[in-house]
């Protein structure tokens, strides 16, 4: 593993930075799990999180609180499909932070969108134009 060992050990984690990593491999998780519920063949993650791509890669035999984790993800990566995981600069992972943020405002649990909601369709333009947004931009 090429990262910060240390962001491993949940011990020396605040809960805030605990429930964050908690939450990028839910994420991964669920992603997958969805992918692999409308038969997708091939699937590319991307995520602005270090920890949870170099996580994901490994067998997490290493790191015991991580392993359900880490064993969760290999099981649905190992099924009859493709899938990769690829790290992205949070400046350009913007619709994914907006997103977010938008989820403070709707009920807790997963949510499915079959399209961007209208939040996210100006950051995708300016994604598609190549144009810079500051990372305080909110629609």
């Amino acid at each position: 593993m090429k990262g910060n060992l240390s962001l491993l050990n949940p011990c020396i984690l605040s809960p805030p930075k605990l429930q964050e990593k908690v939450a990028e491999l839910w994420g991964i998780i669920t992603g997958l799990n969805l992918a692999w519920q409308k038969n997708y063949k091939k699937v590319i993650i991307e995520t602005d999180s270090v920890f949870a791509k170099e996580l994901s890669l490994s067998d997490g035999s290493s790191f015991n609180y991580w392993k359900p984790f880490v064993d969760n993800i290999n099981m649905l990566r190992n099924k009859d499909w493709m899938t990769e995981i690829r790290d992205i600069p949070r400046d350009e992972n913007r619709v994914a932070d907006l997103l977010a943020k938008s989820a403070l405002d709707i009920p807790f649990g997963e949510q499915v969108m079959e399209e961007a909601p209208d939040v996210c369709n100006f950051a995708l333009y300016k994604d598609w134009e190549g144009c810079d947004l500051p990372l305080s931009f909110v629609c």
